[in-house]
């Protein structure tokens, strides 16, 4: 993130777009492992009312992936028209990882301990 935003302090939007799509493309299987294993293990324990928060959280991958993409995009065809997206991103990349570390890791471990029970 700090990469990103010393390339956008240097107007350089061509590695802003190659930055952020590369941030995008590292988080892919990060995405798919969450989804397919913590969110399968809570909608298992708790069906999908009860995973509701982190059924929540893990919609914030397809927000962030269609963000990072209109970021790379904008970055290279009309910069100034990036506005505030940059910002917005890193805001909510902050929070869902925030939320993950808080909150969704730790109520995961201790699903998974209490099936082993």
């Amino acid at each position: 993130m700090a990469d990103i935003s010393d390339a956008l302090k240097k107007g350089d939007y061509s590695n802003v777009a190659h930055l952020v799509s590369e941030f995008d493309n590292s988080t892919l299987q990060h995405i798919v492992d969450e989804e397919n294993v913590l969110l399968k293990l809570f909608i298992d324990a708790y069906g999908r009312e009860g995973a509701d928060d982190a059924i929540k959280v893990f919609h914030q991958h397809r927000t962030m992936h269609m963000l990072a993409d209109t970021i790379s995009k904008t970055a290279l065809t009309s910069p100034k028209e990036l506005g505030s997206m940059p910002g917005d991103f890193e805001k909510l990349v902050r929070s869902h990882f925030e939320a993950e570390e808080q909150r969704i890791f730790p109520w995961a471990l201790k699903t998974h301990f209490q099936q082993l029970r």
